[in-house]
């Protein structure tokens, strides 16, 4: 079950001593929830916050929208011709003859858009595999992605570690942290998604950040 902003909040407090807010704010714990929160989510990949979205294509246009919230793509399939489109570097792609029109084969990102190569010569349907960015946690309030409370937990110890470093509590910093890298290496790391098409294994679960250029296969 995804736990709230106000519950993790009460939480950090209660194991640092439950320090009056003069000591240290709500803002300040919750800046530190926060980057507990997304260090978790980058170092993971989690299937919470996996998303799709349909592009469908118009004849002589080659760039379309990214998708609300979106953060990197894993691959994109073509429905319509039932294959996977190849990703490229966007360099690749902006040296490429934008009259050269077909079935489109690869695809790059340039900001917020999505090109598409050959540019589309009639009406495609595209599904892209994404991930989307959570919301930060706020006092709105949100909840974390996670259908596990035990990534809660160690988002709960990642924020205690650095709010103890934040008020010079090395020793109290030491033990939390300890306990946030016990946590973070009790998970599994073997499970693995096999993006269709591609012999690229994609970590679900990596002891490093997911690459930026994570964006399926690519030739």
């Amino acid at each position: 079950m995804a736990t709230t902003h106000t519950v993790l909040l009460a939480e950090i407090r209660e194991e640092l001593g439950s320090p009056s807010t003069a000591i240290i704010s709500d803002a300040q714990i919750t800046r530190r929830m926060n980057w507990s929160y997304y260090e978790l989510i980058t170092r993971y990949r989690h299937p919470e916050i996996e998303a799709t979205a349909t592009i469908t294509t118009v004849d002589g246009t080659q760039t379309y929208a990214t998708p609300t919230r979106y953060w990197y793509t894993q691959y994109m399939r073509d429905e319509t011709n039932n294959r996977v489109l190849l990703y490229k570097p966007l360099q690749w792609i902006l040296a490429q003859d934008t009259d050269t029109k077909g079935p489109p084969q690869y695809h790059t990102r340039q900001g917020a858009t999505n090109l598409l190569y050959p540019t589309p010569n009639a009406v495609y349907v595209i599904t892209h595999y994404h991930t989307a960015r959570p919301l930060e946690l706020a006092s709105t309030p949100t909840s974390t992605v996670f259908d596990g409370l035990e990534w809660d937990e160690i988002v709960t110890w990642g924020a205690v570690w650095r709010c103890h470093q934040m008020l010079g509590q090395n020793d109290q910093m030491i033990h939390a942290r300890n306990i946030w890298r016990t946590l973070v290496g009790s998970m599994p790391e073997t499970e693995v998604m096999m993006a269709e098409g591609s012999a690229q294994i994609i970590p679900m679960m990596s002891a490093s950040p997911i690459p930026g250029n994570l964006a399926g296969p690519t030739v």
